[in-house]
């Protein structure tokens, strides 16, 4: 998602980006001057990409890179959320070896480009998603589109 932010200045940040279960989730934060309806159009214009083909081979080391040394930082922290003992204890949790990351890492070298186009094809599909504004009261009109509207107190 980061390209949005260097290419297009259209997203402020990529906020939080939480995968499990098989769902993907990735908030954005919008910028200042720029509409809804130009973000799920951007948003729109990367996903079809991705489906239509493959991602260079030099983009995908790059995500895996990203992944290993994300990793990396995390366990230099000793205590804390996300620190060497959290990164242990969520493999441990997870696959029952807290020394999982060398095979978890594996996983992300054996992916092929068209792995990628494959899946996002198979799984990204038009009619599959939400999209969620959180506006100021008496905004609408900085709403993705009509919707629900629910007031959290």
């Amino acid at each position: 998602m980061k390209l949005f932010v260097i290419s297009c200045n259209i997203m402020k940040d990529e906020l939080l980006q939480f995968e499990g279960n098989g769902i993907s989730f990735i908030f954005l934060e919008q910028s200042l001057h720029r509409t809804p309806q130009k973000m799920k159009e951007v948003i729109q214009e990367e996903i079809n990409r991705i489906k239509s083909g493959a991602p260079s081979r030099r983009e995908l080391d790059r995500a895996v890179n990203q992944v290993e040394a994300s990793y990396l930082d995390r366990l230099e922290g000793i205590g804390g959320f996300g620190g060497k003992a959290d990164q242990l204890n969520a493999y441990f949790t997870q696959t029952g070896n807290p020394d999982y990351f060398n095979e978890d890492l594996s996983r992300y070298r054996a992916i092929d480009p068209q792995d990628i186009a494959s899946i996002a094809a198979a799984v990204l599909r038009d009619d599959a998603r939400v999209v969620l504004s959180v506006v100021p009261a008496g905004k609408r009109d900085l709403a993705s589109g009509p919707a629900k509207e629910t007031r959290v107190q």
